[in-house]
């Protein structure tokens, strides 16, 4: 039986679409895009700390305060005539306990749930940076998107960004195909002085 031309270009453009999406997805698995059952099973990573001190100058032990800070090497702005804030990163904090249990209980029943691929697009392309659009279902508890962005960052993390239909956001780290994690940052504070924790929160493929 003869072929008519609209069913031979019905089959070859059937055959490019296939190609493009074979393609795209073939470019995907470079970067292992996450599939199956990601948990938290209760791992917590401090990535640094930043301590902060209000200092009162208006007193003698506290402009001596002030300049001990900057000889330990903190900055110090002033805030009013009066007071002056200092800062410095620390990397050598531990989680408080307390946080550390607060934060156990907040994420200890999520789970994300990445379903099929459907398709990759690769939607901004610079020297520095690959953006894709990825189609792929993805579960939080009872939340749903069917796609999210995917950054590819040159000598960084590859980021995923997902939007649920609730409107939620969700920023994650691709660091492998059995491990992606968000940051939560958290500041624990106690009279003049408080600590902002970067946080690292696990979530491993079950």
């Amino acid at each position: 039986m003869k072929k008519s031309k609209y069913t031979t270009l019905l089959t070859a453009l059937m055959s490019l679409l296939s190609m493009i999406i074979f393609g795209s997805l073939v470019e995907a698995q470079e970067f292992k895009i996450p599939m199956g059952q990601f948990m938290f099973r209760g791992r917590l990573e401090l990535l640094t700390a930043k301590k902060y001190e209000m200092v009162s100058l208006s007193s003698p032990a506290g402009r001596e305060r002030l300049n001990e800070l900057k000889r330990l090497g903190w900055i110090c702005v002033p805030k009013t005539a009066s007071n002056s804030q200092c800062s410095v990163f620390s990397k050598t904090e531990v989680i408080p306990a307390s946080l550390r249990n607060q934060l156990q209980s907040k994420y200890q029943a999520m789970s994300f749930l990445f379903g099929p691929v459907n398709s990759v697009e690769l939607i901004n392309e610079a020297e520095a940076l690959k953006e894709y659009l990825v189609f792929q279902q993805v579960r939080l508890n009872s939340q749903i998107a069917e796609k999210y962005r995917l950054q590819i960052i040159k000598d960084g993390p590859i980021k995923l960004q997902i939007e649920f239909a609730a409107g939620d956001k969700v920023y994650l780290n691709l660091n492998n195909e059995r491990l992606v994690s968000g940051v939560e940052s958290v500041t624990v504070s106690q009279n003049n002085t408080s600590t902002l924790y970067f946080i690292q929160i696990d979530f491993e493929r079950l």
